[in-house]
């Protein structure tokens, strides 16, 4: 490997990786897998019908079991690379009061943007209509949105949806616009806690239960769309759709049928501090926070997506 005249700040790097932001669910949705060690990869897109289908196990007293075969499209791939930093005046650093370190409160500035990123490049892949099958979405409109409380029934809707994906799904998301709407729907709660139910809402536990689901989500996270200098315009970052996803924790590049993941090279984030003698009085130090990664979808047979759940 070649030298690098700014190498890795451990202790900076450590802050990075523990960092966490509640709001963000891009690594459940598209977990970090075992990282690779070059930039460039493959990972392995297995026929559906491989992970189905049971070979023969049964086994002479005096024969050697069967060894599984299984077929698969070896795909090639390459992270990508990401970084953004912050400069700290030295001044800043020497003039600092006791317990406070701007280096380390530049770092978690600097990491909560990073993340926020990686929020919407996920959220830009999962609640992508392009992602999935024919089969594996639909798009609302009108009355069969979940926003029309009448006509809709996201309860019968989603329990259907759920039996069609190849793998059932171990993991539904949601955007925050399209819970909120979810949550108070009439048919949800009469499909949670029966039809004589006067709830006000439902709790996001209780519909995992009824529908038989380990787990839901809801991406709260917001992000400014507006042009540095202009009035800021805030957005969702997770919209107003649904996704049912089947995420297997065990897959990596080369084994495992899951949705999603998140491949990356070496350590999830890195920080360097690079020194910048000629910016501000008595100079200052960069706070540079990096990461190669590759989000991708290695089986959308394994998904289901609500488009437009919401109006």
């Amino acid at each position: 490997m070649a030298a690098t005249p700014f190498p890795i700040d451990e202790t900076r790097t450590g802050i990075a990786l523990a960092y966490k932001n509640e709001e963000m669910i891009a690594d459940q949705v598209l977990p970090v897998v075992t990282p690779v060690p070059k930039k460039e990869f493959t990972y392995l897109n297995y026929p559906i019908a491989e992970g189905l289908t049971v070979p023969d196990t049964k086994m002479g007293r005096r024969s050697e079991a069967n060894t599984i075969s299984l077929s698969a499209t070896e795909t090639p791939s390459a992270t990508d690379d990401y970084a953004l930093s912050d400069l700290v005046p030295n001044d800043d650093v020497d003039n600092a009061p006791e317990g406070y370190d701007p280096l380390n409160h530049a770092t978690e500035t600097v990491t909560d943007l990073m993340i926020l990123d990686r929020e919407i490049r996920v959220a830009g892949l999962v609640f992508n209509a392009a992602t999935y099958g024919a089969g594996n979405k639909v798009q609302l409109s009108g009355t069969s949105q979940w926003s029309d409380f009448a006509n809709s029934d996201p309860f019968r809707a989603m329990w259907d949806a759920l039996d069609i994906p190849t793998v059932r799904p171990n993991l539904g998301t949601f955007g925050q616009a399209t819970w909120n709407k979810l949550a108070i729907h009439p048919k949800v709660i009469a499909g949670v806690y029966g039809s004589a139910s006067t709830r006000g809402k439902v709790l996001l536990a209780d519909l995992a239960e009824a529908l038989e689901i380990p787990k839901l989500i809801v991406g709260k996270a917001r992000v400014n769309t507006a042009k540095r200098g202009q009035a800021a315009v805030l957005n969702r970052a997770w919209g107003k759709h649904a996704a049912f996803l089947h995420v297997n924790p065990r897959a990596n590049n080369q084994r495992g049928m899951t949705f999603g993941m998140t491949v990356p090279k070496g350590r999830l984030r890195q920080v360097r501090i690079i020194d910048e003698p000629k910016i501000g009085v008595g100079g200052s130090q960069r706070v540079q926070v990096e990461s190669q990664v590759k989000e991708l979808i290695a089986a959308a047979d394994c998904g289901y997506f609500f488009q437009d759940a919401v109006a």
